[in-house]
This record gives C-alpha cells, sequence and structure tokens, in this order.
C-alpha cells in the first residue's frame, strides 16, 4: 500500500478495514478513527475501546471497504 491509498480510503469517508501483513485487523468505522503521520510513514488507529495502535505504512497489506453501518446503529 501507498500514502495515496490510505489517503484515498480516509477521504471515502467510508468505513474500512487495514491489513497488515502479519495478519492483524484494525477497524477504521470513521475517519476520526485514524490519522496519518505528517511524513506518511505511519498511521495511528484508535480503536473503540480507547486502544490506540501505530502501523507502519510499509506493514499495510491492503484495505477492505465494509458496509456503512445501518442508520439508528
Amino acid at each position: 500500500m501507498n500514502r495515496s491509498q490510505i489517503e484515498d480510503a480516509i477521504e471515502s469517508r467510508r468505513p474500512f478495514l487495514i491489513r497488515t501483513a502479519d495478519g492483524r485487523e484494525f477497524p477504521v468505522p470513521t475517519r476520526d478513527h485514524i490519522l496519518l503521520s505528517r511524513q506518511g510513514t505511519f498511521l495511528t488507529v484508535m480503536g473503540d475501546d480507547e486502544t490506540i495502535n501505530s502501523i507502519p505504512l510499509i506493514m499495510i497489506a491492503s484495505v477492505q471497504y465494509q458496509p456503512a453501518a445501518p442508520v439508528g446503529s
């Protein structure tokens, strides 16, 4: 993955899942849950349970868009 692909996913305002090369998965339900570093070398993903994960961009294997949550959930 490259920086522009991650920026596109963030700007899409759609929920997505980040999958790393080692198989870990990080859901990104809204753009408020993710921060791309200024240099574009790593991401910070915040979980709903207040966990904070820093992920080097080079470790990201894929981004998979998720269906939007139903209205009222």
